[in-house]
């Protein structure tokens, strides 16, 4: 009876062990043992023993795992967020780049508009600088214009007034060109006698001139060195 009774505690001692809720029921199981049996009383206080130790370390277990199941969850979501920000941080990043990138074309096209803002200016200050010397040329041609305009008028008073002929004036026109070519000085008026005395003759005189006479009009070449 007492080998039947001690094969059955074994055979319960066996079956101990597994989860938490086995245990349990095996501790149970040795309690109700442990009341019909004296024999076996002090192997089941052992066993019953062993197995509260090994409940207390189960619910050690799984308070511990109840305390750290939190920080794996933090920990998980704490991984998904750092991977979003490494994500958003790389967009950031590449944001930058662009705009960097932006910012420095941005300069160039600043340089190069202040550049041709300067070539601009200069265009129009040479453009502003050819119309001003048009326009300065076309009054100094529109003085002369007026300047022909009233001395021939005056011209024709002269002639008028002094009744002096077409040739006498050409005549007077040719002895001051000569005089204009050659200077007033004694050494080139004694160089050119000749020519002055034709010239005053032809005006003294009303015949036409002839090419010898028309001649004497034009210089020495010799002279003019």
């Amino acid at each position: 009876m007492l080998l039947t009774r001690h094969f059955a505690i074994r055979k319960f001692g066996t079956l101990l062990g597994g989860n938490f809720h086995r245990i349990r029921v095996n501790v149970i199981l040795c309690e109700y043992i442990l009341s019909f049996s004296n024999y076996a009383l002090p192997i089941l206080r052992l066993k019953t023993l062993r197995l509260r130790t090994s409940m207390m370390f189960l619910n050690l277990s799984i308070s511990r795992l109840r305390m750290i199941l939190p920080r794996l969850k933090l920990r998980d979501e704490l991984k998904s967020e750092n991977a979003e920000l490494k994500n958003e941080n790389a967009k950031l990043r590449r944001i930058i780049k662009e705009n960097a990138r932006h910012d420095a074309k941005n300069a160039e096209h600043e340089v190069r508009i202040e550049e041709l803002k300067k070539n601009t200016c200069l265009i129009q200050k040479a453009w502003d600088a050819k119309d001003e010397a048009i326009q300065a040329n076309q009054k100094e041609l529109l003085c002369w214009c007026f300047y022909i305009v009233e001395f021939d008028k005056k011209t024709i008073e002269f002639t008028i007034k002094y009744k002096v002929g077409e040739k006498k004036s050409k005549r007077a026109r040719n002895i001051y060109k000569l005089f204009e070519k050659i200077g007033i000085d004694k050494s080139s008026i004694s160089q050119h006698i000749l020519q002055i005395l034709s010239l005053l003759n032809i005006g003294f005189t009303d015949e036409p001139q002839d090419e010898e006479q028309n001649n004497a009009l034009e210089l020495n070449p010799r002279s003019k060195r």
